[in-house]
């Protein structure tokens, strides 16, 4: 809770952790409770709601407007101001003695059942029947309850985004109205969080393999469980001394629904290198920056119709996309394993505030805010044997019996913690700081909880060098910054020289890792061939490394990183050249290592390498990237249930990391674009040609 000096604003932020059986306990209801006095007449009580477009409903405990017979003109119009009322004497007294007979309306609701609805209704007693008032789309969650000598305006945050949510005000016409700010409606169904299938079928791991190869979902059974899970809220109160005027409640709305927030402006945070400067600032100075930056525009705008059209709002899942498309349903995979929520897959988080960062853009903002709340929280335990590990993509965002880090990494939230100081968010990146203590009670590729501690030894623990890795070393990283930990520095700078060392350096596999000191050491290249893996660096390396480079003076470890970096996607020639040895490697997502041979041609001002780079990402000789390839085609209703217009990117990996890879590559090797790169042009555009 949040006090301000000389203000009457409280803000509350509320997490809920579910630690229940969800097989047995099903919440009916979760809010927030406060009373607020009242003393004036009834008739001088008031309750105010606002829609999230600004429409206001306002009516009184008692009304006196509408009547048949009129108390006047002057009496009526303060009351529908929220003004004192002058003496019921002065009034019509064919009114005033009659006011025992005008009824009280002691409770009120409004409800938010889905994304696309709300009603509001009231009651004199109960007992006594809901009468339905009106009704609208969109709810902003905000409100009054009180009197002309005063009374609390309320807000919650995303409150129609994260229905289903319902505000509740009791007892209007007695010494106290209570008030709840529902986060989930108990007049909604109850929470069901119960595992979507039986398993299928899928009892031994030979089973899950086929599972996995059908459906994608890497099945494991009883972890799929929501225990551990959270949710955060935010509410804020006004404590007002009088019933506000209208204006003044809109604008209590707009503040609760869309908090103001002191931003820098895009150039000088470029300028200060704050994570990292991984960016540049946007340019349509050429031909072909301009439709880099059309594609760039279109890719958010695209990601925020889906949105909207598929109606990916709800408690549980507002702030999350979808993974994949099937385009001949014209859905999005939301049933078909992992295919489902995409869990922060291949790092859409990076790009949204990269692309917040370069613009300054406030729907790109709240877009990204959104993603961070919901994928720190819904998608990682916090307690439990899991914690503080995330949850893989599934059609349940804790579905999935892959758990990993590759999810919970902190380098997805640091971006919000800097901009906002947010508390809660700055508890999630404390608590991954020591995540690797999970390997000794999780086997995540075997996918059962299991004590390893007195198997394996904790100052050599079998750990690689890719996603795992770059998570817990963002974790001390993160702390470092925040409180100058020696210890934590020691420990980065160990891991970093020990990387240094080892002979095939990022290629390594078999590596083992002390839990204490941070050291990575390898067995004998002579019995393990180097390897690498397509999804080795696609959750944060790539980012991360480019800042540790600017702040450790480690030679070695810059070596290995350059190394890797230009040899990720060079043919096996030249990879065998450069590395003395013959690397086996594992999938392909060679465009979004372009930024890879980006930054490495930047760090080593190398042309040619350049020029590869932006063949990876843009496609080769006159042939575009499968980006620049095809145009969006609009579905009608025959279609699809409501009519839209599909994307260029309709796949989150690809969204993410083409983004990704094209902003840093701009970055880096920016000035070796072509003036007019027939390549981003897209098929329409070649057509006119």
């Amino acid at each position: 809770m949040y006090f301000y000096l000389m203000s009457g604003n409280i803000r509350i932020v509320h997490t809920f952790r579910y630690d229940a059986d969800e097989h047995k306990d099903f919440v009916r209801g979760l809010g927030v409770r406060f009373d607020v006095p009242m003393s004036d007449p009834l008739y001088d009580r008031h309750v105010r709601f606002v829609s999230a477009e600004g429409g206001l409903w306002y009516e009184a405990v008692k009304g006196i407007t509408g009547l048949r017979r009129d108390p006047g003109e002057n009496v009526r119009l303060k009351q529908v101001k929220g003004e004192a009322l002058p003496d019921p004497a002065t009034w019509d007294q064919r009114v005033t003695t009659r006011l025992s007979y005008i009824p009280t309306w002691n409770d009120y609701r409004l409800i938010q059942a889905n994304a696309d609805g709300f009603q509001i209704e009231k009651r004199t007693a109960p007992g006594h029947a809901w009468i339905r008032s009106t009704g609208g789309t969109h709810a902003s969650g905000a409100g009054y309850i009180g009197g002309v000598s005063g009374g609390v305006a309320f807000g919650m945050k995303d409150f129609w985004q994260s229905h289903p949510s319902q505000i509740d005000i009791r007892n209007a016409g007695s010494e106290s109205a209570e008030t709840t700010l529902w986060f989930w409606a108990p007049e909604a169904q109850p929470m069901d969080l119960r595992f979507y299938h039986d398993g299928l079928g899928m009892t031994n791991k030979a089973e899950q393999a086929h599972g996995l190869a059908i459906t994608y979902e890497d099945y494991a059974e009883k972890l799929g469980t929501p225990q551990g899970i959270a949710r955060t809220s935010e509410v804020n109160l006004w404590v007002v001394p009088a019933t506000p005027e209208n204006s003044k409640i809109i604008s209590f709305a707009k503040d609760s629904m869309k908090p103001p927030m002191l931003v820098n402006d895009p150039e000088q945070i470029l300028e200060s290198k704050v994570f990292g400067g991984i960016w540049s600032l946007p340019d349509r100075s050429t031909p072909t920056l301009d439709r880099i930056e059309d594609m760039l525009d279109h890719a958010l705008e695209s990601y925020m119709h889906q949105q909207e059209v598929h109606r990916w709002y709800g408690f549980w899942d507002y702030g999350d996309v979808m993974h994949s498309f099937d385009g001949n349903r014209n859905m999005w995979k939301y049933d078909i394993g992992g295919f489902g929520w995409a869990n922060g897959e291949l790092s859409p988080e990076i790009w949204l505030w990269t692309q917040f960062l370069r613009s300054g853009r406030g729907d790109v903002f709240r877009f990204a805010e959104a993603m961070t709340r919901h994928n720190g929280e819904v998608d990682v335990y916090h307690i439990g044997p899991m914690a503080p590990f995330g949850t893989r993509h599934n059609v349940q965002h804790w579905g999935d019996g892959m758990k990993q880090l590759r999810i919970s990494t902190p380098l997805y939230r640091r971006y919000y913690y800097y901009l906002t100081a947010d508390e809660r968010t700055g508890d999630l990146l404390r608590n991954q700081v020591d995540a690797y203590k999970t390997y000794k009670r999780f086997d995540a590729f075997g996918k059962e909880v299991v004590d390893r501690s007195d198997i394996l030894d904790p100052e050599s623990w079998p750990m690689g060098l890719g996603t795992d890795l770059s998570a817990i070393a963002a974790g001390w990283f993160i702390e470092w910054e925040r409180t100058g930990s020696e210890e934590l520095r020691k420990r980065l700078e160990t891991m970093m020289e020990s990387i240094g060392k080892i002979p095939f350096g990022f290629f390594s596999v078999n590596t083992r890792f002390n839990t204490y000191t941070g050291e990575f050491v390898t067995l004998s290249p002579e019995r393990h061939a180097p390897s690498l893996s397509h999804l080795f660096s696609v959750f944060g390396w790539p980012e991360l490394n480019a800042e540790l480079l600017q702040l450790f003076d480690i030679p070695s470890y810059r070596e290995k990183w350059l190394q890797y970096s230009a040899n990720f996607n060079a043919s096996p020639d030249d990879r065998k050249r450069d590395t003395g040895v013959n690397i086996r490697r594992r999938g392909n997502l060679r465009t979004y290592y372009s930024r890879l041979s980006a930054f490495a041609a930047h760090e080593t001002d190398n042309p040619e390498l350049a020029a590869r780079a932006w063949q990876e990402i843009l496609g080769a000789g006159e042939e575009p990237s499968g980006v620049f390839k095809g145009e969006p085609r609009t579905v009608d209703s025959s279609g699809a249930l409501n009519p839209f217009k599909t994307g260029r990117f309709m796949s989150t990996n690809w969204v993410s990391e083409w983004n990704n890879a094209m902003l840093q590559c701009l970055r880096w090797i920016g000035e070796y674009l072509p003036e007019d790169d027939p390549r981003t042009k897209t098929e329409e555009e070649q057509k006119s040609q």
